[in-house]
C-alpha cells in the first residue's frame, strides 16, 4: 500500500492518509463502483462516498487515470493463436446452442444468433470451407498505342525472329523463349 503524494501549485507535497490511498487503490479494482469500493476498505457506502469527494482523493484518482493512459501505448498486445481463436469460437457456438427454459416453459436456444455467428467466422477462418474454387481477376490495361502500332511492332518482332533463326549456328535453344507470333493477316 504505497502513500501516494499531491501537490498543489505554489504548495508542498501533501500525502494522502492511509484510508484515502486504500479507496484510490479499490476505486481502480472496482472500476469505481462505489459499493464495491466501501467493501473492500469495510466502510459503509455513505462514508466511501464522504472519502471519494475529497479533492486529494479525486486529485490521485485523476493523476493514476492520466499515467495509466499514458502507459496504454506500452502495453504488450493482447493476441491468442489462431488454434486459441477457433477453441474459443467453438465453446461461444456451443453455448449459444445449449436449451434453455422460456417463460412458457418451452425449450428454446440460450442465443442461435450468437451461434450462427460463431460458426460464420470459424468457417471464414477454415481454408477450404467457404473459400471460393475459382477466382475471376479482371485487369484492364490501357494500351495508348494505335492499332496500326501494334501490327507495326509485331511486324518488327516477327522480322527480328526471323532474322535470328536464320543465322547459320544459331539453333532454337539459343533463342530464349521463342513463341509462336500471329499471323499479322488475322489481326
Amino acid at each position: 500500500m504505497a502513500i501516494e503524494l499531491i501537490t498543489y501549485r505554489g504548495a508542498k507535497a501533501q500525502p494522502l492518509t492511509a484510508l484515502q490511498s486504500l479507496f484510490v487503490d479499490a476505486f481502480f479494482e472496482c472500476d469505481g463502483k462505489i459499493s464495491c469500493v466501501a467493501k473492500r476498505i469495510e466502510r459503509s457506502v455513505e462514508h466511501a462516498s464522504q472519502i471519494n469527494k475529497v479533492s486529494k482523493v479525486q486529485r490521485a484518482i485523476a493523476m493514476r487515470t492520466r499515467t495509466m493512459v499514458r502507459n496504454v501505448g506500452k502495453m504488450p498486445d493482447f493476441a491468442i493463436s489462431k488454434p486459441e481463436r477457433l477453441e474459443l469460437l467453438w465453446r461461444i457456438a456451443n453455448q449459444g446452442i445449449e436449451l434453455i427454459y422460456d417463460k412458457e416453459g418451452n425449450q428454446v436456444m440460450s442465443a442461435p444468433a450468437t451461434s450462427v455467428s460463431a460458426v460464420r467466422t470459424i468457417n471464414e477462418m477454415l481454408p477450404g470451407s467457404l473459400a471460393p474454387k475459382e477466382v475471376d481477376i479482371n485487369v484492364k490495361v490501357e494500351d495508348k498505342r494505335t492499332e496500326q502500332e501494334i501490327r507495326d511492332s509485331i511486324q518488327a518482332l516477327t522480322a527480328e525472329y526471323t532474322k535470328l533463326a536464320s543465322i547459320e549456328g544459331v539453333t532454337e535453344k539459343d533463342i530464349s523463349k521463342t513463341r509462336e507470333l500471329p499471323d499479322i493477316t488475322d489481326v
